[in-house]
């Protein structure tokens, strides 16, 4: 797409890994969670939420919807996903399910910062379904550099 080039490095390929690796642990009962991320160098200012999703995914459901959002509503967002199933596990196992929890969330929002300025961006949240169908939560952001040289695609996706 001449609108955007696709950034590659070894910090993006290091969140990639780790976002391969988190997942598994995210497991919601007998459906699976996804996350994705894609960046971007945006070499036409006129790009829309749809061209990013399009230079990241081929094919994608219709937007439903598209709003701006603040940072703590994206965090609490991704956090809804990045949460461990308590329901399969003794209560006992808690307080280490909550480190564990808090450690994988740090490790997302760590990794994701040495890719892209997040607490500095301007955050558009996309439909439930977008790129792909959603049974349980999930999240799709885009996250574009206030200087407008930039933008991420966040997608946690839960399904079957």
């Amino acid at each position: 797409m001449d609108k955007l080039r696709k950034l590659e490095s070894s910090v993006i390929e290091r969140f990639n890994g780790y976002l391969e690796a988190a997942q598994h642990a995210f497991i919601k009962g007998e459906y699976e969670v996804s996350l994705e991320a894609a960046f971007f160098e945006i070499a036409d200012a006129r790009i829309t939420d749809e061209d990013v999703v399009v230079a990241a995914y081929q094919d994608l459901n219709p937007i439903e919807y598209q709003r701006e959002c603040s940072l703590n509503q994206m965090i609490a967002r991704v956090h809804g996903t990045l949460s461990l199933p308590r329901r399969m596990w003794n209560s006992d196992c808690f307080r280490i399910l909550d480190q564990l929890e808090e450690n994988l969330r740090d490790g997302y929002w760590q990794n994701l910062e040495a890719c892209f300025d997040y607490k500095n961006a301007r955050i558009v949240e996309l439909g439930y379904h977008v790129p792909y169908v959603n049974l349980d939560g999930g999240f799709t952001f885009v996250l574009y550099a206030l200087d407008k040289s930039k933008c991420a695609l966040l997608v946690g996706n839960v399904c079957d």
